[in-house]
């Protein structure tokens, strides 16, 4: 499975630290991150989706 890491976008860079399997390690920038730093990242995401959902309705009603 090919992840990008969330701190440098690196494609392919990103292993699950086997002795915690809560952790990822980037080979590319070096840096780890946890699940709650993913989890972050979601809540971010969907919060772009939604206002870009409510931008598009509301192109269409004019």
């Amino acid at each position: 499975m090919n992840i990008k890491c969330i701190l440098c976008n690196a494609e392919d860079g990103v292993c699950l630290v086997l002795s915690d399997c809560q952790s990822f390690h980037c080979k590319e920038c070096g840096e780890g991150f946890d699940l709650d730093d993913v989890e972050t990242r979601i809540k971010e995401l969907r919060k772009m989706v939604c206002v870009a959902n409510a931008a598009k309705t509301a192109a269409e009603k004019e």
